[in-house]
């Protein structure tokens, strides 16, 4: 563990560190963050976590608005508004 340095300011303790402690600290989090996740996706029932998603993915399709078009054109409009604006 890294050491910290508490200053008080109004009464209350703040713990600081130095860039170096911060970065070492963060360097350290994240192996052992990726450890985690690494064991989480081990031991993941994949059927429960589909089971969980489902509910959203039928609210956003019983709340989206159907699609009148692709989004090609207005693609393609904003390319030629590029096109034009390099020239």
């Amino acid at each position: 563990m890294l050491p910290l340095y508490e200053n008080m300011e109004n009464g209350k303790k703040y713990m600081t560190l130095t860039p170096k402690q911060w970065v070492d600290t963060w360097r350290e989090a994240g192996q052992a963050l990726e450890q985690i996740k690494a064991e989480e996706l081990r031991v993941m029932d994949a059927q429960k976590a589909i089971r969980q998603i489902m509910p959203m993915c039928d609210w956003c399709i019983e709340h989206s608005e159907p699609r009148t078009t692709s989004g090609l054109v207005e693609q393609q409009r904003w390319f030629a508004i590029i096109r034009e604006g390099r020239q």
